[in-house]
């Protein structure tokens, strides 16, 4: 990606006028390449993971998180491609969406195989077991940590009291159902503009205007009544097919009796029909200039629904803030108690911030019975892929490509161990979710490869590290560099990266 800015070289709004932006520095690309069991690096911006949690949040989350929202993501999915049916336009707006569904979908049930595959939670109880036993073992321990896990637990389960009612809330409020979304956004900021910015919820202070805006904008290019009426009308059956005790306030607002499926769908397309915040200039009017009072006058109806379920979103953000709050002072205890416990040697969570990890190209046996898979792919698999699907996606491989394999015009891309182009390759790198799109670096810190997937096997580390399985998969830098060379000659790019083409167009 080539990044633009103004002409004094800083971040600039767009202008016909931009420059593509000169950094001081950049990493250089390896052209030699990796081997087995050479050292190397990634660094980026995972996700969370939850390793160093107690057995009960890993029960409920192998037990009923992942579960449901498997279930649930697989539902949206098959509401927009049933919407989207074969339009064009419907299909390229339900893209991203569902291509955020799947990867989620993807690692939850990648989580949930190899839990059950190595036997996590059996793992997980016995080791709480052992710690706990641990502790009660001598007196300064049993007075330092005697009640720490019991203590986490019993604030979970309180919070987990009411985990049906949170999740449909939160759905409605999310970007699974856009426009309500919008509207919440638009409730919220007139909420907390007319107090002083110190005192604002952080998303909402005056820093944050700007991108809530080109929020607003950005909405408008994925924007679909259809998709949007199929999207809420399914999170309000889902709602609605709760025990009655467990449904959200905002249900029994809107059908006081239970209603037929043609009815919610019918009162959800009389909201569209009615709504005038499918206008991304009116939204973005209001969002910087309504008030709390004015909104409450509207007979907008989505406006309405907003202002009916933002009680419920705040409560719950507050409930997580309090739980939160509450762990803040229990969970140092937990780590120390299970540090001293495994004498340091344990796998640290991701948190959300820049992490480098490293370790070595190499490849794994998924179990003891089977084969070892070696750490790297070759380009001929490719074109083998390719022949025996005939083609068919995923296995569309361009003509080209499998032209310049089948030719053979490898260059200096070539391994020679494989004799040919590596494609992917293999580590034992600890790496999640947000690290898709990392630069892999070798020993001498130069870019060798992109981080981008992690093997089914190995997705249950988020949960406990299991170091002989899990393995981060990159696309080797050689393979990247050939395509732009051999196959498209992009001469220009490459000699950009300081790269000398081996190719010339034919």
């Amino acid at each position: 990606l080539r990044a633009y800015v103004g002409k004094d070289g800083k971040p600039a709004e767009f202008a016909p006028d931009n420059v593509p932006y000169q950094p001081e520095s950049f990493l250089k690309i390896d052209t030699e390449g990796f081997k087995p069991g050479d050292l190397a690096f990634v660094v980026g911006y995972p996700g969370s993971t939850e390793r160093l949690t107690t057995a009960l949040e890993t029960h409920h989350d192998i037990e009923w998180n992942m579960p449901r929202r498997v279930d649930l993501y697989q539902k949206y999915i098959d509401c927009l491609n049933d919407t989207a049916g074969d339009t064009e336009e419907l299909k390229i707006k339900a893209a991203s969406m569902i291509s955020g569904l799947e990867n989620y979908k993807k690692n939850f049930i990648g989580c949930l195989a190899g839990a059950d595959q190595q036997g996590l939670m059996e793992i997980k109880w016995e080791e709480e077991k052992n710690l706990q036993a641990w502790i009660e073992t001598q007196p300064e321990r049993k007075n330092q940590y005697g009640t720490v896990i019991a203590d986490i637990d019993a604030l979970l389960k309180t919070y987990y009291q009411s985990k049906e009612t949170d999740l449909v809330n939160s759905l409605l409020g999310s970007r699974y159902n856009p426009l309500l979304q919008a509207a919440i956004q638009i409730v919220r900021m007139a909420e907390e503009r007319p107090k002083a910015d110190l005192d604002r919820d952080p998303e909402y202070q005056e820093r944050n205007w700007q991108r809530l805006e080109q929020q607003q904008v950005q909405l408008q290019k994925s924007y679909s009544r259809e998709l949007n009426i199929a999207l809420l009308t399914l999170t309000l059956q889902e709602g609605l097919a709760l025990p009655a005790d467990q449904q959200p306030a905002l249900l029994h607002h809107l059908f006081p009796q239970p209603p037929t499926p043609q009815a919610i769908e019918e009162t959800v397309i009389s909201f569209f029909e009615k709504t005038r915040l499918e206008d991304v200039d009116f939204r973005v009017q209001l969002l910087k200039n309504a008030s709390v009072e004015k909104l409450e006058k509207s007979d907008d109806p989505i406006l309405q629904l907003a202002l009916k379920l933002n009680p419920e979103l705040k409560a719950l953000k507050e409930k997580r803030e309090r739980l939160s709050g509450a762990l803040v002072l229990l969970r140092p205890a937990y780590f120390a108690a299970y540090n001293e416990f495994k004498q340091g040697q344990i796998a640290p969570d991701a948190n959300s911030t820049i992490r480098v990890s490293f370790g070595t190209v190499r490849g794994f046996k998924p179990t003891p019975e089977q084969d070892e898979y070696t750490p790297f792919t070759k380009v001929w698999e490719v074109a083998e892929k390719w022949a025996i699907h005939q083609g068919e996606e995923p296995f569309d491989a361009p003509a080209k490509l499998i032209d310049a394999i089948q030719a053979r015009r490898f260059g200096p891309y070539i391994m020679d161990e494989i004799g040919q182009v590596p494609v992917n390759l293999l580590t034992d790198l600890d790496i999640t979710g947000g690290n898709s799109g990392s630069p892999t670096l070798n020993r001498r810190a130069e870019f060798a490869g992109i981080a981008f997937d992690g093997n089914i096997e190995g997705v249950a580390s988020d949960l406990l590290f299991l170091p002989e399985v899990t393995r981060a998969i990159h696309v080797d830098a050689r393979y990247i560099l050939w395509v732009l060379d051999a196959v498209e000659h992009a001469d220009a790019l490459l000699k950009e990266m300081g790269i000398t083409p081996s190719f010339s167009q034919p």
